[in-house]
């Protein structure tokens, strides 16, 4: 299950269906552009966190995504947000998944760090 003090923490957790934590040493994490929910960060409680794990992980084991999605929770701009993630070994092909979703940014598993995600205006 997504944690809200380890996200509050680190900034973001991805776990697969069952709740335990997904890394890998390269490649990386980026949330689907459908099936992602929000929330606002204000009075926000574990529970609500626990509401919304159990509705993006009912619909990834619903699609049978199970093998290759898991779940992704974050925060940003006062939002919680929690989506389908998967992960892409190739930057530009999950720049491309990550603008689709119109994402601030994709998470790279190599450097541990968030990688801001940059649109022509």
């Amino acid at each position: 299950m997504i944690l809200l003090d380890y996200v509050l923490k680190n900034g973001g957790q991805s776990v697969d269906v069952d709740g335990n934590n997904i890394s890998h040493d390269s490649g990386y994490s980026v949330s689907l552009p459908i099936g992602g929910l929000t929330m606002p960060m204000a009075g926000i409680t574990q529970a609500d966190v626990d509401l919304l794990f159990s509705q993006v992980a009912y619909t990834v084991r619903a699609a049978n995504l199970a093998n290759t999605h898991y779940v992704g929770g974050w925060i940003d701009d006062g939002l919680f947000y929690m989506g389908i993630s998967t992960t892409i070994p190739v930057f530009a092909d999950a720049e491309h998944v990550g603008k689709l979703g119109k994402q601030i940014a994709i998470y790279n598993f190599e450097t541990g760090e968030s990688e801001t995600l940059k649109y022509d205006i």
